[in-house]
């Protein structure tokens, strides 16, 4: 600082190594061929080629994209149709077994809704049920209120088992 102060050459001379180093810079970039004009047109086609060829690269990428997709959901479309159909076939056969076994009963009072307090009236079936709804993690509490019986018929069939 205090030697720029006292020596005005030394402005006049970073002044001319910033005007030196101007020019040197605006000279190259108009001595490049294109320069400030942009690019030719030969570099001009070469870069749209290549766009061309990667955008039909992408183009063809998504297609095969989309085929395999196609192919997925087709083949979930199959495998829902044949669980469907396997849904049917049970049904129609449910209720057949509902028609076979309610023949020769006029009213069939279902066997939850009776509230039975004994254990001797706990029929097989429900015997069965309540086995297979403790074997399922079910507690007595939530097993009685299914069956309709109290909890200490279900503890008692439980006990038996």
């Amino acid at each position: 600082m205090l030697l720029a102060a006292n020596s005005p050459w030394f402005e006049w001379g970073l002044l001319g190594i910033v005007l030196i180093c101007t020019a040197v810079v605006v000279s190259r970039a108009f001595s490049r061929p294109g320069g400030l004009a942009g690019p030719s047109d030969e570099e001009a086609e070469h870069t749209e080629s290549m766009a061309a060829r990667h955008v039909a690269a992408l183009e063809v990428r998504i297609y095969d994209f989309s085929r395999e997709i196609e192919a997925k959901l087709e083949k979930r479309a199959v495998e829902l149709d044949a669980l469907m159909a396997a849904a049917d076939r049970e049904i129609v056969r449910l209720t057949d077994l509902l028609k076979k076994s309610s023949t020769g009963r006029e009213s069939r009072v279902p066997d939850i809704v009776r509230h039975v307090d004994s254990a001797s009236d706990v029929s097989g079936a429900q015997e069965q049920m309540i086995l297979h709804l403790h074997g399922a993690g079910f507690s007595v509490p939530e097993i009685s209120h299914m069956v309709g019986h109290s909890p200490e018929a279900v503890t008692s069939v439980l006990k038996a088992a």
